[in-house]
């Protein structure tokens, strides 16, 4: 292969990759976990980031097609990322909406999604804080559980439900219930948005499907 043939090559792959990364979607207005802080502004800064986003949605691929396994062999467990986590009794385990999610349950009118992706504790907390009209305050909390560190977020009000680039709907009287569980390179996130009437009364449900986390 000439020069020339190697550099069209080199733009094509480039092309590719871009492309690829931007064919992004989400039933309930999210992209769990996935960091968008600090987009950056290079042509090879984006190709990172879009080669970062294909990972993560390949690793939540195969996290969807171990969770088909187990839904398939009715398993009372969801696992991510070599953490194993109890469903909920009367909580319902899905096929996950997009290729962001790992895993996907459903309790009433609320969504709890798992996914696997990259960005620091701290970034993602101020993105789902911007998920609010006006911005909500977070509440953080650090926890424990099982040898295993967890922060837990709790976020409420006007949720602006949509995919990352369309349109949005403002739900009002909306709580955002987050727990993020590092990694050595990626984290696991349970992300659980509804009407904040329906977080209250399954409140109790949510702490007992985190503090079930095990490795």
């Amino acid at each position: 292969m000439n020069r020339a043939h190697q550099i069209l090559s080199v733009v094509v792959a480039v092309g590719l990759v871009v492309g690829a990364g931007c064919d992004e979607s989400s039933s309930s207005g999210s992209n769990e976990g996935i960091e968008l802080a600090d987009q950056p502004q290079s042509m090879l800064g984006r190709s990172a980031a879009s080669a970062r986003e294909l990972a993560d949605q390949a690793r939540n691929r195969d996290a969807q097609a171990s969770g088909l396994a187990d839904r398939l062999a009715g398993s009372d467990s969801v696992e991510v990322g070599g953490l194993k986590f109890q469903i909920p009794e009367g909580w319902e385990s899905v096929a996950p909406s997009n290729n962001m999610r790992a895993a996907e349950l459903h309790v009433k009118d609320a969504v709890a999604a798992f996914s696997m992706a990259g960005g620091s504790v701290d970034a993602n907390i101020d993105r789902w804080a911007g998920q609010f009209v006006g911005g909500a305050e977070p509440k953080v909390e650090e926890r424990e559980i099982n040898g295993i560190s967890v922060t837990l977020v709790e976020l409420s009000g006007t949720y602006l439900d949509g995919g990352m680039f369309g349109p949005k709907t403002e739900r009002p009287d909306y709580t955002m219930l987050a727990a993020i569980i590092p990694g050595a390179q990626t984290s696991v996130f349970i992300k659980m948005t509804g009407p904040s009437a329906t977080i209250d009364d399954v409140y109790d449900q949510w702490l007992e499907l985190v503090e079930s986390v095990h490795r």
